[in-house]
């Protein structure tokens, strides 16, 4: 797993990972590895400038959870990102996304 020095460039490599393992259908782990950042928000955010890489973080998180059936989790993270993107444009990609979760 990818451990050292886990900000900012290196929150899209996590995402690609998850999109890959869940590509190959490990789905459970490429909820895994997103999950850490749910839990450690801080991580990616200490300098502001990580927020949109975790944003796209926690969106591939709440559609893997809606994927695998978690409905009440894939709502918690899909309700934080809207959130966060609340002075966002209504077509936002993410936002669009995220529409399709209840």
């Amino acid at each position: 797993p990818i451990r050292e020095d886990e900000r900012l460039s290196k929150l899209r490599m996590h995402e690609l990972v998850a999109v890959a393992r869940r590509g190959v259908g490990d789905l459970p782990g490429a909820i895994t590895l997103l999950e850490r950042y749910d839990r450690e928000p801080f991580v990616p955010m200490w300098m502001g400038w990580g927020a949109a890489p975790w944003l796209a973080c926690q969106t591939r998180l709440a559609e893997f959870y809606g994927e695998a059936g978690g409905s009440a989790d894939a709502a918690r993270v899909a309700a934080k990102v809207r959130a966060h993107l609340v002075l966002a444009d209504p077509d936002h990609p993410q936002l669009v996304r995220l529409a399709k979760i209840p």
